[in-house]
C-alpha cells in the first residue's frame, strides 16, 4: 500500500529532522541553511512542528540572538497566515514550498499586530528571524531552504 504524498512527505520530514539533529529531541533546535545564487546563511532555528508550538511561535520574546530564529513545519502545503499577537520584536517571515523554494518574504513585520501576513503561494515551511536580518544576507536570486528533503 502506498501512502498519500502529503503523509509520506510529513513522515520523511520528521524522520529527516531527527536524523540530521540527534539532539533535536532535547533542544528542539536545528541548524538550517538558507541558500541563494550568491551565498548561503546558516540559522540556528528552534522548531515549531506541533499545532501548539506553531500557535505559540515567538510570542513573549524580548529579543532574538543573531543568526537565530524559528522554523515552522506544517503537515501540509497550503497558504500560510501569520500574525504578531503577543510578539514583542519585529520579524522577517520567509515562506518556502515543499521543495524548499522561497515563495515570498515579508520584511520587518511590526510587533503586536493582528494583521495576517500571508504566503503568496502554498508553503509548508516558514522561517521567522529578527526584523531586517534577512535584508543583510545578500544571498542573490533563487533562494531556497536546505533541509533533508528540500533540494535546490
Amino acid at each position: 500500500m502506498q501512502l498519500p504524498a502529503k503523509t509520506a512527505l510529513w513522515r520523511l520530514v520528521t524522520l529527516g529532522l531527527f536524523m540530521s539533529a540527534p539532539v533535536w529531541a532535547e533542544t528542539k533546535h536545528i541548524d538550517i541553511v538558507v541558500a541563494g545564487s550568491k551565498a548561503q546563511k546558516t540559522i540556528h532555528a528552534e522548531l515549531a512542528m506541533t499545532f501548539a508550538e506553531r500557535q505559540k511561535g515567538l510570542m513573549h520574546r524580548k529579543a532574538l540572538l543573531p543568526d537565530s530564529g524559528m522554523l515552522f513545519v506544517f503537515p501540509d502545503e497550503k497558504i500560510l497566515k501569520f500574525w504578531m499577537k503577543d510578539t514583542y520584536i519585529p520579524l522577517d517571515i520567509l515562506f518556502f514550498d515543499k521543495d524548499g523554494v522561497l515563495t515570498n518574504k515579508i520584511d520587518n513585520v511590526p510587533p503586536l499586530t493582528l494583521t495576517n501576513r500571508v504566503s503568496t503561494k502554498p508553503a509548508i515551511y516558514a522561517l521567522e528571524v529578527a526584523g531586517k536580518a534577512s535584508e543583510t544576507w545578500d544571498l542573490g536570486r533563487k533562494i531556497h531552504l536546505k533541509l533533508p528533503l528540500a533540494s535546490p
